[in-house]
């Protein structure tokens, strides 16, 4: 009975140590912003096809005959955190630089979480580089930018800014094979783990008192520590897995 209240007083212990590092990273403010540019762009006019047929012809502003590929993007950011961002703490202005753009032809905002109540201003200050204001960045609010540009067809973007206690993050998008190798390396460790308690523990053991496992889960200090391993393995790898590479990470619009 000691022995079983000792395991009980160890897993207790160890639960509420992992409910208390969650609930303390949960509720801590946190100032974010992320950003992601689509790696996808669709080529939209073919230089080289209009060339062979002289039919089509694309002009900027009805006057500037466009010679070039074009191409269509998307970027988004939002506020990432849990607390707003007051434009006051902006202590240099957020400027979105498209490296890889030749020139931005045309640009609009597809999609705004809060439409009209953030206010976001969005101002092109060269054929590559946008600045964006707004009057309130309440969390999981942001933008969609749709953009028409000519340049290379793969591009990269960069967000200087300095904010006060605020990150700035590039979304980083986690593929489903990831998520199926970490599945399977986790499972093979935990039912490798669980293969070893059972068998020490079983009225079988006695049988292979031989082996030098089996002997080692006969010490005390043993036993102990399997058990806080076994209960680590069913707290803290759901939390990374639930915290890296679950099916939430995703662009929220």
């Amino acid at each position: 009975m000691g022995k079983l209240s000792n395991i009980i007083s160890i897993a207790i212990g160890i639960i509420g140590i992992a409910i208390g590092v969650y609930f303390h990273y949960t509720t801590k403010e946190k100032k974010e912003i992320t950003y992601y540019l689509n790696p996808e762009t669709y080529k939209i006019f073919n230089k080289d096809l209009i060339k062979e047929s002289r039919k089509i012809s694309l002009y900027k502003n009805d006057t500037v005959k466009i010679n070039q590929n074009v191409y269509l993007t998307t970027f988004s950011i939002w506020n990432s955190g849990n607390i707003p961002i007051d434009i006051k703490d902006v202590r240099k202005d957020l400027d979105v630089n498209f490296n890889g753009i030749k020139e931005v032809l045309d640009f609009s905002v597809t999609k705004e979480i809060e439409k009209g109540v953030s206010q976001f201003s969005l101002t092109q200050l060269n054929p590559s580089s946008f600045n964006l204001k707004w009057k309130y960045f309440d969390p999981d609010d942001g933008i969609k930018l749709q953009i028409l540009y000519t340049g290379e067809s793969i591009i990269s973007t960069t967000v200087e800014t300095k904010i006060l206690k605020t990150d700035i993050k590039k979304f980083v998008q986690i593929k489903n094979k990831s998520s199926k190798l970490f599945q399977i390396i986790v499972s093979t460790t935990i039912f490798i783990f669980l293969w070893f308690i059972s068998f020490g523990f079983t009225k079988f053991r006695n049988t292979f008192s031989r082996i030098y496992v089996i002997r080692l889960f006969e010490r005390k200090i043993f036993k102990i520590s399997a058990y806080i391993l076994f209960f680590l393995y069913l707290i803290v790898i759901p939390l990374i897995y639930w915290k890296y590479f679950s099916e939430v990470n995703s662009v929220p619009f």
